[in-house]
């Protein structure tokens, strides 16, 4: 009993104190070779157990004192780890959760419940082959020291199966396969060893079966058992890991021992019957292991949750009595500043009906800004009971005054309010007589003739006001939507200020005419006029992305006119698109490859029923791979992540760049074990390396 607890310890001492020095990714690298090194230990204990028997019988107990002088030449190693320090932790969320009793832990915790039942499990099959090899082995041997010279040698070629799965295999099949392969292959060694010995119990099927256990526990399994904890705070894992490897080793192997007694001692199964036994359990023990895998990748994801970022504080949507009736009492101050910001508060409110009072008196205010603000906020709120109001505002001294007065008349005027309308064609501000015009344009008041004879001196204005004016104009030709009126639109699409080029794109959207893609196009290449050009052109749908596309074919073409241009397609939104996308990809991915893998990336996130060719996506991926050592690697690196998200979950895929790009080794290693965990086998061999190189750059 001493002897089994105390190796017990000592096993979960040393994995906690490796646990707190690697992150799972670097455990996959080295933790084969780590378990090398017990297992080198493991061959040379057998090899002195085996020499001594011969001199000194198997009644001596005097072999203790080897293991004695062996364990104290490894307290200088404990020393040194004590003094250097640096645990690696893989998780901000140990304060909290390691301060939970360790039993609570597992409640928290599906990954380590998951991990618990695995290994119990394990340990309940163990129990079984090592009776059903025993009981082989009983049955095949005389003598106590034929047994003990027997044990000697099997345990030592079981170290030396180990050593060579640890060295040769481990870790190829952690990195090029993945925790899910490597935990699946000790339960398909014991099913066919169970197997074997149901069909065959004698010595050597016994033996080939133990031997195949033995070799693929204590190499893979092992180190992919240690790799299962590392995602894990280290104030969790040092609570948890003696309560499974010590408490929770010790119960299964008494409910496997339970097992044994009663299939055999009340059941009567044969020794080849127990293999029945073993067969279920390991059915079993492979859907927990595939729980266990989704719970392992579910605790990295979990390392780079994004935290919502939260809304700066903001006035809530519905306002208590008292601060209204604050916000009221304000209205009534000489200060243009705090009256607006008042109106702006008291706009927040549904329901505007028990404040139309104060409004209505404050439209009278002193302040050109004031007035015009609290008309424009009626209009907004849709509240057309103040015809009346805005017939007075018409006279108002401010231009802009009258302009609002003007559009609230326009959505909520009666006929003989926009008759009013009439006198204000000739005002001295230009933004007025324009506004004006359109309103009664848009009534039917006045002709297409008459609309365009009256802005005739459009274009000889100069400053801000005239800008405003023809800007007003592009809007009202736009919405009487007559070709004859192309020729004007035309003028104002060339027009030297960007405010009445805006008002022109806006406005040409809506006519739909295909006459005015060659003439919105260039403005891609301007940054004060880019996104209103893009919104112009969203207007043609899939009519112009065959333009699109050959504006990004022609080489003589402006180079920042086609970086905008996947903008455009994506803001399309169709299948289509995305092929033309793809296509793009295909052609311009050095020069143009950005935009076009964002363009890509915001389809994905935006229009979950697309679908996105692999094809033309790993090629691209290859691509990017093929010039992973020459420079340029947070670009290329940033790259492959965005067309990654094309055919896996661009969250998860996010997540992992998050990490990625973080200045801590640890939080890089976890994004790098994440990404491997997420990728299918066939991509990570390419993916994988070009990442690793590009992180170490």
């Amino acid at each position: 009993i001493w002897a089994n607890l105390f190796s017990n310890v000592l096993f979960t001492q040393f994995w906690l104190l490796a646990g707190n020095q690697f992150t799972p990714r670097e455990g996959k690298q080295l933790f084969g070779w780590v378990s090398a090194g017990g297992t080198v230990g493991g061959i040379a204990g057998s090899a002195v157990v085996f020499a001594g028997i011969e001199v000194l019988g198997t009644e001596t107990v005097n072999l203790i004192y080897f293991s004695i002088f062996f364990l104290a030449a490894c307290l200088p190693l404990i020393f040194y780890f004590e003094r250097k320090g640096g645990v690696v932790e893989t998780s901000d969320a140990g304060s909290s959760e390691g301060s939970l009793p360790g039993f609570s832990l597992f409640r928290e915790f599906r990954h380590l419940k998951l991990i618990a039942l695995v290994s119990g499990a394990s340990m309940i099959v163990q129990t079984v082959v090592d009776y059903q090899f025993n009981a082989v082995v009983d049955a095949s041997f005389v003598s106590a020291e034929e047994k003990a010279a027997f044990f000697a040698q099997f345990f030592a070629g079981v170290n030396v199966v180990g050593l060579f799965f640890q060295l040769v295999f481990t870790r190829m099949i952690l990195m090029r396969f993945g925790i899910g392969v490597a935990l699946f292959l000790l339960p398909s060694t014991l099913l066919i060893g169970s197997v074997g010995i149901f069909l065959f119990p004698i010595l050597w099927v016994a033996i080939a079966a133990r031997m195949g256990e033995a070799g693929t526990r204590y190499s893979i399994q092992e180190a992919t058992r240690e790799i299962l904890y590392l995602p894990l705070p280290a104030a969790v894992r040092s609570k948890a890991r003696p309560l499974i490897d010590i408490l929770g080793a010790r119960f299964f192997e008494g409910v496997g021992g339970l097992i044994v007694l009663i299939c055999t001692v009340v059941l009567g199964f044969s020794v080849s019957a127990l293999s029945i036994v073993s067969i279920v359990l390991i059915a079993l023990w492979g859907i927990t292991v595939f729980s266990v895998r989704h719970a392992y990748v579910d605790t990295l994801r979990d390392l780079f949750s994004e935290t919502p970022v939260q809304p700066s504080e903001r006035v809530a949507e519905v306002l208590d009595e008292d601060t209204v009736a604050l916000l009221l009492q304000g209205l009534s101050s000489k200060d243009e500043v705090q009256v607006c910001q008042n109106l702006v508060l008291l706009d927040l409110m549904h329901d505007k009906t028990p404040i139309l009072p104060q409004l209505k008196e404050t439209m009278t205010h002193p302040s050109a800004a004031v007035r015009s603000h609290v008309l424009d906020l009626l209009s907004g709120a849709g509240e057309g009971g103040f015809v009346r109001e805005a017939r007075a505002l018409l006279d108002d001294e401010a231009g802009d005054v009258r302009i609002v007065a003007v559009r609230y008349l326009r959505h909520f005027g009666d006929a003989q309010a926009l008759d009013n309308l009439l006198m204000l064609a000739e005002d001295e501000d230009l933004r007025v007589r324009v506004v004006a015009i359109g309103a009664m344009a848009q009534a039917g008041k006045m002709s297409q003739d008459q609309v365009l004879e009256a802005l005739d001196d459009l274009w000889e204005g100069t400053g801000e006001d005239a800008e405003a004016g023809r800007a007003e104009a592009a809007q009202i030709l736009c919405e009487m939507d007559d070709p004859a009126c192309d020729v004007v639109m035309m003028r104002l699409l060339a027009d030297d200020s960007p405010v009445v080029v805006r008002a022109a794109l806006e406005g040409v959207s809506l006519t739909g005419r295909r006459f005015f893609v060659p003439l919105i196009v260039p403005y891609l290449a301007d940054d004060r006029l880019m996104l209103y050009a893009q919104r112009a052109l969203l207007a043609y749908g899939e009519r112009v992305l065959g333009t699109l596309r050959d504006y990004m074919d022609d080489p003589a073409e402006d180079v920042q006119l086609k970086h905008a241009l996947p903008g455009c397609l994506a803001a399309v939104g169709t299948q289509q698109a995305v092929r033309v996308l793809l296509a793009f990809l295909q052609n311009h991915q050095e020069a143009l490859g950005e935009p076009i893998i964002d363009a890509l990336d915001e389809l994905r996130r935006q229009k979950t029923d697309l679908i996105f060719d692999e094809g033309p996506v790993l090629a691209a991926i290859l691509r990017e791979t093929a010039l992973a050592g020459r420079g340029h690697a947070d670009f290329r690196l940033r790259r492959v992540v965005g067309l990654l998200a094309l055919i896996y979950e661009p969250e998860d895929i996010h997540r992992a760049y998050t990490g990625l790009t973080s200045d801590q080794r640890a939080v890089r290693s976890n994004a790098t074990e994440l990404l491997d965990n997420l990728l299918r086998p066939e991509h990570k061999r390419d993916v994988l390396p070009a990442v690793e190189l590009w992180l170490s750059a």
